[in-house]
């Protein structure tokens, strides 16, 4: 497992990059027409992103009004989310 942390928080700075391009932009969309059907519309609800790395899913679940729990072993990735999650003003929505 420490490999495993090792690798993604070496990889954190640049993780969010390979997303650019357009075959992720497309899998993205993809995944999120399928995925937001299934958003609860309560705000009092909790969605567990496990493994949410940078919080990509994170923030745009959040945008929907859930209260989101994000996990990641990379503590790399996690200060990039947080980062993230403070740009965007979720903080009261991811804690």
């Amino acid at each position: 497992m420490d490999e495993v942390r090792t690798y993604y928080n070496e990889k954190s700075k640049i993780y969010d990059e390979a997303f650019d391009s357009l075959v992720f932009r497309v899998l993205d969309a993809i995944t999120w027409k399928y995925l937001e059907p299934y958003i609860p519309v309560n705000t009092d609800a909790f969605v567990l992103d496990a493994g949410g790395g940078t919080g990509r899913w994170s923030v745009r679940i959040a945008r929907k009004g859930c209260k989101v729990v994000l996990m990641d072993a990379s503590s790399g990735m996690l200060r990039i989310a947080a980062e993230r999650i403070s740009e965007e003003g979720l903080q009261q929505r991811i804690p």
